[in-house]
C-alpha cells in the first residue's frame, strides 16, 4: 500500500486537469477519472473502451449505484507499465487511488482480443469494431474501496454549513468543496483569500473545487498549542465562509 502525500495528490490532480482540457469533449467525457501521468502509446480509442469496460466492471465488482459519483482515480503511468503476457491476456501495471480515504494502491489491469495475433498492437491500434476484453485483476483493493465507502462520516456544524477536519497530512491539508451549485470566479477567490488571511499559510488557488493550505510551521520547534491555534484558525475560516452570501452552493466542506 502506498500512500499520495497531499501536495503529490494536488500536482498530480492539476496535471489531470490539464490533461483533460487537452482532450476532445468525448474523450474528456470518459476519461475523466483516469490520469495518464505519462505519454503512452494508448490509442484513443483504445483509452476510451478500457474507460468504459473497467468503469462499468468497477460499479457491477463492488455493487456500486449507477448514480453514484465514481470513488476512484486509474492512474497510468506513475511507475513502468511492466507489461506482462500469459493466457491470452496482456497485463500492465498501474494504480488506484480511492478518493474517499486518500490512499493509493498499486494494481493490475489486463486485456484480451481475439481479433489481434499481437497482443502488444492493441493498445496501438484503432480498435474501434474490434472484440477486447478489459480486466481488473485480483490485487485490486476491493476490501479497501469497501470499507472507505461504509464508513460513516460525523459532520459538524458551524451555521448552516456542515464540515469535517480530520489532521491527517499536517502541517500540509487539503480542503474539498463539497458543491451544490459550482462557484463562480470571483466566489472562488473570496474563499480563497479568507484562507489567506494567516500569513503563516500558503493557500493555493481553488482548483477542482480544492485548496491547498501548507502550514509554514518549524516542525522541530513545534508546540501542541501552536497546533491547536491552526485548527481553530480554519474553524473561524469555515464560519466565515458559512456567513458568504453564497454559502448555500457548499453542500459541505472536508478538510484533510
Amino acid at each position: 500500500m502506498k500512500k499520495l502525500t497531499v501536495k503529490l495528490l494536488f500536482l498530480l490532480l492539476v496535471f489531470c486537469s490539464f490533461c483533460l482540457k487537452s482532450q476532445t469533449s468525448n474523450s474528456k467525457m470518459e476519461n475523466d477519472w483516469i490520469i495518464f501521468v505519462k505519454n503512452s502509446d494508448f490509442s484513443e480509442s483504445f483509452k476510451l473502451e478500457l474507460s468504459k469496460q473497467l468503469e462499468g466492471k468497477l460499479y457491477k465488482l463492488n455493487n456500486l449505484d449507477k448514480d453514484q459519483k465514481n470513488p476512484i482515480k486509474l492512474v497510468i503511468g506513475m511507475e513502468e507499465l511492466n507489461q506482462t503476457i500469459s493466457n491470452g491476456y496482456i497485463f500492465s501495471s498501474a494504480n488506484v487511488y480511492i478518493n474517499e480515504n486518500d490512499e493509493m494502491f498499486p494494481i493490475t489491469i489486463c486485456w484480451k482480443s481475439s481479433d489481434f495475433t499481437d497482443l502488444k498492437e492493441i493498445q496501438k491500434s484503432n480498435i474501434i469494431g474490434k472484440k477486447i476484453n478489459f480486466e481488473w485483476c485480483k490485487d485490486f483493493p476491493f476490501q479497501e474501496l469497501k470499507t472507505a465507502l461504509t464508513t460513516q462520516k460525523v459532520y459538524e456544524k458551524i451555521n448552516n454549513l456542515n464540515y469535517i477536519i480530520k489532521i491527517k497530512y499536517y502541517p500540509d491539508l487539503f480542503v474539498n468543496f463539497n458543491l451544490n451549485i459550482p462557484l463562480n470566479d470571483k466566489e472562488s477567490e473570496i474563499i480563497e483569500n479568507i484562507f489567506n488571511k494567516n500569513k503563516k499559510v500558503y493557500v493555493s488557488k481553488f482548483t477542482e473545487n480544492s485548496i491547498m493550505l501548507d502550514f509554514q510551521i518549524d516542525s522541530m520547534n513545534l508546540k501542541e498549542e501552536d497546533f491547536y491555534k491552526d485548527i481553530e484558525f480554519l474553524k473561524s475560516s469555515i464560519k466565515e465562509i458559512s456567513e458568504l452570501e453564497f454559502s448555500n452552493k457548499i453542500e459541505n466542506i472536508e478538510i484533510k
